[in-house]
């Protein structure tokens, strides 16, 4: 077994060619191999020295010996190179075809392992092949991990197309006029109000070129059906559609608030004091940046995406509305497949449930033959002793008229009872038995539509 001390295939490699005098090599591979030949003069193999067409390298009597050993029929095995984490992921997820399914995955912070953290640094350092990407659901009722390599869409992160957006609009489109009329919502500067319209013009535009679809947030009053009153930071000013999937973005100003203080020395009057008369907030412009920002309130796709773009000193945020685009597409694609994964799980779960019922439907049969058996078998008993019981009476009383009278209602009243006079047959089962007579009869519980006996 390979222990850490074995040197690796690439370094027995590397000092054979020092033990050969280190022969002449293209300029990469002598770079190479002069990085692999610093690690083993760490190991006290080889000694260097100069740099450039200066270097020289040199074995030592230790690693003369190493490599005698390795050339040995006992040769100890080679060390497998070390390989990170999120690496050994991703090959694994190849291995397996695409995906990989954890059993029993652990999660939360007390977990060994966070497998999707792992799946989240794998795509963060581009550890992930070129045009796919990995996803992760839960499945089985949330106890095992599967984790999808899928493919990212066209021109993801690796040629992110720009939007253009325009310096000068003669007429805005009709989502932007809509936008820039519902001042409750807006949280930009009167200032930067003009170039903000313009990007969102941008916006409007790529999208529907692309064939996705665009809305601006209604008005949200909060009064019918409890519904709250509208916030940015939880209902955005727009949305994206993407297939079926769809994005709501928050427009604003860094520093901008949207809040209602009243006047000095105003007192509300009762009624003003209601959640749903409360005045309205107003855009409050003192802490105004400057800086424009497009962020993705919901729906959350957890810790580690990106989820806003705003200016900075080196760039600005018509700059990133391609990467704007190329992260909703991502999620688009994310979306689908997991609503597949979920599709797929909803079937199986009504196959396990139905099964599930089919196998109580047989425990409620065997239950209702085993009360019908003894049924029966106590009316035959009943029978049996009315019948010995008329016998002894016609005995001892064969001229009594009376007792005979009352002999022959018996014996028609044990004929009654007696279940093997008439035809033998167990009971079946009903074709319109209703599901909430199974209910004792059920053992798995698991897959049922509500995964408890509450609503039966």
């Amino acid at each position: 077994m390979a222990q850490r001390k074995t040197l690796t295939e690439r370094q027995i490699e590397v000092l054979q060619w020092v033990a050969e005098g280190a022969p002449a090599v293209d300029e990469e591979e002598a770079q190479s191999r002069r990085i692999s030949a610093a690690a083993l003069r760490g190991r006290g193999f080889v000694t260097t020295s100069g740099r450039g067409p200066l270097w020289t390298a040199t074995i030592t009597p230790a690693g003369t010996e190493y490599l005698q050993k390795a050339s040995a029929t006992n040769a100890p095995t080679p060390r497998r190179p070390n390989e990170l984490v999120t690496e050994r992921l991703v090959a694994d997820v190849i291995a397996a075809g695409g995906s990989l399914v954890i059993e029993d995955a652990p999660r939360g912070y007390g977990a060994d392992v966070n497998w999707e953290h792992r799946v989240k640094l794998a795509q963060r350092h581009n550890k992930v092949p070129a045009g796919k990407h990995l996803v992760t659901n839960w499945i089985n009722q949330r106890r095992d991990l599967q984790i999808d390599l899928i493919d990212a869409p066209d021109g993801h992160v690796v040629d992110v197309t720009p939007v253009p957006v325009s310096d000068h609009v003669s007429r805005y489109h009709p989502f932007v006029t809509e936008f820039r009329e519902q001042k409750e919502h807006l949280e930009v500067s009167r200032a930067l109000l003009p170039r903000a319209l313009r990007i969102f013009h941008g916006i409007v535009l790529e999208a529907e070129r692309r064939g996705y679809a665009v809305g601006v947030v209604g008005n949200r009053s909060g009064t019918e059906r409890r519904e709250p009153a509208w916030s940015g930071d939880k209902h955005g000013h727009f949305t994206i559609t993407i297939d079926d999937f769809t994005a709501c973005l928050r427009f604003r100003e860094e520093g901008i608030s949207r809040r209602w203080t009243p006047p000095s020395g105003w007192q509300l009057r009762e009624w003003e004091q209601r959640p749903w008369t409360k005045p309205k907030a107003h855009l409050h412009e003192e802490g105004a940046t400057g800086k424009l920002a497009i962020s993705v309130v919901a729906p959350y796709f957890g810790e580690g995406r990106t989820s806003q773009w705003a200016d900075r000193k080196t760039w600005t945020l018509e700059e990133k509305l391609g990467e704007l685009f190329a992260e909703l597409e991502l999620r688009a694609v994310e979306d689908r497949h997991r609503r597949e994964i979920e599709a797929r799980e909803e079937e199986k779960r009504q196959r396990r449930w139905a099964e599930e019922l089919e196998r109580a439907r047989q425990r409620y049969l065997e239950h209702t033959r085993r009360e019908e058996l003894a049924r029966q078998l106590d009316s035959w008993r009943v029978a049996e002793r009315v019948r010995s019981y008329c016998a002894a009476v016609e005995a001892h009383h064969a001229d009594d008229e009376q007792a005979m009278a009352w002999v022959t209602w018996a014996r028609g009243y044990a004929q009654q009872l007696d279940p093997i006079a008439g035809d033998v047959r167990g009971p079946s089962l009903p074709s319109d038995l209703p599901d909430y007579k199974l209910k004792d009869f059920i053992k798995d519980w698991s897959s049922s539509p509500s995964g408890h006996r509450s609503l039966w």
